[in-house]
């Protein structure tokens, strides 16, 4: 396992400037300093092998030598991700020292089980998105201590571990900050019309009454694009994005993760959880609610 102090900074934001437009970036965020309820902050990046499932078959991308680079399975996801946790880690006494983080779409179940297919899958969003990270920055706010740790299961780890350790001290975040577009939206617009909204309410209220389900969580989505910047050399917003969006909700337990260029997912503890009962509402909710999950070598 390979180990290194780096200097303790209050909000973590400002540490994950360093890799934040790196594909695959995650930031797995306490809150802290906005909220007290979380303790640790985890970053990374540049994970060894990514994981997406998509109906029955998983795309497996390698970014080491110990496989072939792309390759597509049918078999069972978790499985996979056990096969991709299979070498054999150091104990470390951090909460993480390289592993698994990404999330499992509700729609994942379906892997599991047979499930009606109500809902419109409007954004195509992955069923699993899974990175396999040989590195992290972990933070301790209790202990105001910060660390560089890896696994050292991916060979090119040690081989720049120097560089990384580099990438966070000295602390990049002023300039990185300065060099991003300010954070602008399109007109925002909503999947529900107002009467579509009373007659979707009125038709869960009937379902409830005659006892088919004794729950539903009627979602509205709300949508604004990012501004299109053609031609522009300054850097896409998504950092501008997170950065004014954090401060306005705070979650003590929410992650972000930038899976491609153009692309990413942000969650939250908090982040509501559509119940899967009997009621067929039909109106166009939000297919998928997806959650943070998170792994480490140790436990997984």
């Amino acid at each position: 396992m390979l180990l290194t102090a780096l200097p303790y900074h209050a909000d973590s934001a400002e540490l994950f400037e360093a890799i934040a437009d790196e594909p695959w970036a995650v930031f797995l965020d306490s809150g802290r300093p906005r909220s007290t309820a979380g303790r640790i902050d985890i970053l990374a990046a540049r994970p060894s092998a990514t994981l997406v499932t998509r109906g029955g078959m998983t795309e497996i991308r390698r970014h080491d030598s110990a496989g072939p680079p792309v390759s597509l399975s049918p078999d069972d996801p978790f499985d996979l991700l056990r096969q991709a946790l299979a070498a054999d880690g150091q104990p470390s006494p951090l909460p993480f020292a390289g592993g698994a983080i990404g999330y499992f779409g509700y729609d994942l179940a379906r892997r599991i089980e047979r499930l009606p297919r109500l809902a419109r899958d409007a954004e195509a969003i992955p069923d699993m998105a899974v990175g396999i990270y040989d590195w992290a920055v972990v933070v301790d706010h209790e202990q105001r201590a910060s660390w560089l740790v890896g696994a050292g299961r991916d060979p090119r780890t040690a081989a720049t571990w120097d560089r990384l350790a580099a990438l966070f001290n000295p602390l990049p975040g002023a300039t990185a900050a300065s060099q991003r577009r300010p954070f602008r939206v399109g007109t925002v617009n909503c999947n529900f019309t107002r009467d579509a909204y009373r007659r979707a309410f009125s038709q869960i209220q009937r379902y409830i009454a005659a006892g088919d389900c004794y729950q539903v969580n009627l979602a509205q989505r709300f949508a604004a694009p990012p501004p299109a910047i053609p031609g522009s050399a300054t850097r896409p917003c998504a950092g501008s994005t997170r950065r004014r969006i954090r401060p306005i909700s705070t979650c003590p337990t929410s992650a972000s993760c930038r899976r491609r260029r153009n692309a990413s997912w942000k969650c939250g503890r908090d982040a509501s959880r559509p119940s899967r009962s009997r009621a067929r509402v039909r109106a166009p909710l939000h297919p998928r609610r997806i959650r943070c999950w998170r792994g480490n070598c140790a436990t997984a």
